[in-house]
Formats: C-alpha cells, structure tokens, sequence
C-alpha cells in the first residue's frame, strides 16, 4: 500500500523541471529469512515514509541534466524473533530495525549531449553517478553493507527507426557490494561494456 503526495513545477519555459513528492509504503505479509531460522517465515511487515526530489534541467540546446534523491524512514514493524549465536544474540525482536538491503539515502546524477553539428548528428555521450547509502544484510541488523558511489558513462548513435548504444559500466572500477542477503552481499559489476542495438518497427 503506497501513498503518495507531490508537486511538479516547470520553469525557465521548461527548460527547468521539478518534481517533489511525499510518500508513505506499507508492506505486510511478505516472506523474510531470520538469522538462526531454518525457513522463511511470512511475518514481514515495515513501513517507510520519506521524501522524492527530482530535477530536470536543459541548459542548452542538446544538453540535459537528470537529478535525482530520496531519504527515507523505514522501519520494520515485525515481532519475529531472530537469533545469531556468532554475535551473541538470542531471540531478540526485529522490530525497530531496517529491512534487510534497505538504505535510507540514494541519488542519482546523470547528464548527456547530444552534438549538434550536422557532421555529429545523432551522436551523443553521458556520464552519472549512482549513490546508494548503507544498508544491512541480515534482520537483525548485524552485518552492515557499506554506501558507495558508483561513475558510469554512455556512448551512442540515434536514428529515427534505429539507434547503438555503449553502455560503459564502473569507470573507476570500484568494489562495492549489492543484493544483501541473511549471509552478506553480493559484489556489484566490475569495469564491463555493453554494446546495445535496437530496431524500431514502423
């Protein structure tokens, strides 16, 4: 159950677009795996409340600028009882905690061009950054996955019916990890190229 609140402006004659937006998620009834369970148990409950700013803005002719965050409250609302004999913890409540791979803090930041001399028409770049704020990987709230900030960057060609496009992934080559799950988390993508075309049928 989502409730959602907001207010969206366009100034500068559009060139400058805002987006701002309060909401409130309820999720009950969902399956969630307890540190010291055998099985999944269907007790997750939490709810979050938070706030949305997004920001659009073009500059000049070609070049746009997409900017985006949310913070967020959320906390679990369960009464399950979890245990982790490694930390010393035994039937303790996860209520109050944060759900699992859950972060409070995320933003995105992504600009592109596209040239406008006639030789490059159809030609573009971006670049952008992803943030995601820390967030834990058990019920618990024990084991902790670190923020990160991850660079990518885009190179395509645009035609009316068809357009190629490489996506360049992790310029920096950082590690960070994602997917938390009861035992850790996931590591997120190396330094990779994807080279992407697409047809569109009239």
């Amino acid at each position: 159950m989502q409730k959602e609140i907001g207010v969206k402006a366009d100034f500068l004659d559009g060139r400058l677009q805002t987006n701002v937006a309060l909401f409130e998620t309820e999720r009950k009834n969902y399956y969630i795996t307890l540190p010291g369970a055998l099985n999944p148990t269907p007790d997750g409950r939490d709810r979050s409340r938070g706030l949305e700013l997004e920001v659009t803005a073009r500059p000049m002719a070609g070049w746009s600028v997409l900017a985006n965050f949310v913070v967020q409250n959320v906390k679990v609302e369960s009464n399950a009882l979890a245990s982790n004999a490694q930390m010393g913890v035994i039937n303790r409540s996860i209520a109050g905690t944060r759900p699992t791979g859950v972060a409070r803090t995320g933003a995105r930041l992504w600009t592109t061009y596209d040239f406008q001399q006639m030789a490059l028409h159809g030609w573009g770049v971006g670049l952008g950054l992803t943030y995601k704020g820390d967030s834990y990987a058990d019920s618990l709230n024990l084991y902790r996955v670190p923020a990160y900030v991850v660079l990518d960057a885009a190179l395509y060609y645009r035609q009316k019916t068809w357009d190629v496009t490489l996506n360049l992934r992790n310029l920096t080559d950082k590690t960070y990890y994602i997917s938390p799950t009861f035992a850790g988390a996931l590591p997120g993508d190396t330094r990779s190229a994807m080279l992407t075309a697409r047809y569109r049928f009239q």
